[in-house]
């Protein structure tokens, strides 16, 4: 899930036998001018909808990133602490990865722009619709867990060989992408 306050994106990638598909992704919104809670309300309510609706076997959510704005990584926080309580309640283990590592996963280096993530992300599943933003950058976690889970050391549901799906998130502020948006 790629976190935040105003747009949530998720992306649920599902590994098996190695062959990666992408289940489900979208774009969680809320409307920019209602109270803070009212945001968070709504994006919890929609985040248990995906839950609910596709159980995945884990959570990949994107680590904060201090950056020079204090009130944007605040918000980022409150987005990610949706999807971390949420998660938790229904017993899905979390993973956190840093935005870094997602854009290695995805495009072969950290340092990747958002369109060259959004980019690869449509090269790995071509049959897809195009992804916003939000819902690449969460795609883009999700293949980072997902990856990092072929290895035990990494992982501890490593040794499966079926996963049901793995959400992920980044834009509950900048829940599921890795894009912040206060």
């Amino acid at each position: 899930m790629d976190p935040g306050t105003i747009r949530v994106g998720f992306g649920l990638v599902e590994s098996v036998g190695g062959r990666l598909s992408l289940t489900a992704h979208g774009v969680i919104a809320a409307p920019r001018a209602a109270p803070l809670a009212q945001r968070l309300g709504r994006i919890l309510k929609a985040l248990a909808r995906v839950l609910d609706d596709h159980q995945p076997d884990a959570v990949a959510v994107e680590e904060v990133f201090f950056g020079r704005n204090v009130r944007s990584a605040i918000r980022i926080g409150e987005g990610r602490g949706v999807a971390l309580a949420l998660a938790a309640s229904r017993g899905i283990p979390v993973f956190e990865y840093a935005a870094r590592s997602a854009k290695k996963a995805a495009v072969g280096h950290g340092g990747a722009a958002k369109a060259q993530v959004g980019w690869m992300v449509a090269r790995f599943f071509p049959d897809a619709p195009r992804l916003a933003a939000d819902a690449a950058d969460a795609v883009a976690l999700s293949l980072c867990h997902v990856f990092r889970a072929r290895h035990p050391h990494v992982a501890p549901a490593a040794g499966r060989r079926r996963r049901r799906g793995v959400i992920s998130s980044r834009d509950v502020a900048h829940l599921i992408a890795p894009h912040a948006t206060r």
